[in-house]
């Protein structure tokens, strides 16, 4: 079912930040029809939160924004592209040359930079699905470990969707084990096989939080980050996004089935 608020004016952003599912101008009533609700005049947003993440708005005037306060939460596609981005640039900064004493310093942020650029990817679809799609929303409040507080659950509206995007962003991607059980509880996905991905996040840990030396290890001797072993955490990521593009296939198709209106 599409979750359609009408609007038979314009939507204007003041102020604030909002963001919905989709946003749609210069619509016909073949929209109105199918909306849940229709607004009579403008849709005036002065404050954040004035929209429901999940639900389309489709004005039948215009969208406008006095700022960068108006937006549409980010497709699955666009979270892909953003990772394959960012891979694509510690690549190109791989083969820099650098002199032979700092190869190491410089795979071992290079090394980080993979990492964190998975770990946004994680946590990015989580939040693209649950913030957009009605049923992981209630499911996520539901079938997590993540604690929401029940005054901001009785409150609703705004202060449980901050409440929850806060959550999700303040959930550690690297630790796997939370990770896996996520997926599983929320979108009935078992995430792609992750022994090796959590041996390299094991020495992410060293290099960011002891500069590269081991728990183990009170020499003060670097963590070794080779180009292999960097290439090879590259493709181990890769193939861990892409499997798990796989996996989310279902629940990313649900994702989308409100934005074909």
């Amino acid at each position: 079912m599409s979750r359609i608020v009408f609007v038979e004016g314009n939507i204007i952003a003041y102020s604030g930040y909002n963001e919905a599912k989709n946003l749609v101008s210069l619509a016909g009533d073949e929209l109105k029809e199918k909306a849940i609700e229709v607004i009579d005049s403008d849709l005036e947003l002065y404050k954040s939160g004035q929209l429901c993440p999940y639900y389309t708005y489709v004005a039948k005037g215009g969208i406008s924004s006095l700022g960068n306060n108006l937006g549409c939460i980010p497709s699955a596609q666009h979270v892909l592209d953003l990772y394959n981005s960012e891979i694509m640039k510690i690549e190109e900064l791989f083969k820099l040359e650098v002199p032979d004493y700092l190869h190491s310093t410089h795979y071992r942020h290079l090394f980080i930079g993979v990492i964190g650029a998975l770990e946004l990817f994680i946590t990015e679809i989580v939040t693209l699905l649950v913030m957009g799609d009605e049923l992981y929303y209630h499911t996520f409040l539901k079938e997590t470990d993540y604690k929401i507080s029940l005054k901001d659950i009785e409150l609703g509206g705004p202060i449980l969707d901050k409440a929850i995007y806060k959550v999700i962003h303040n959930i550690n991607a690297h630790q796997l084990k939370n990770i896996k059980k996520l997926f599983k509880n929320v979108f009935e996905v078992d995430i792609p096989n992750t022994t090796d991905l959590g041996r390299y996040i094991a020495t992410r840990h060293d290099l960011v939080h002891r500069n590269g030396n081991t728990i183990e290890d009170r020499s003060l001797k670097y963590v070794d980050i080779s180009s292999e072993k960097l290439q090879d955490l590259i493709r181990v990521s890769n193939k861990f996004v892409e499997n798990l593009m796989i996996a989310l296939e279902k629940p990313i198709k649900h994702w989308e089935e409100d934005l074909n209106i």
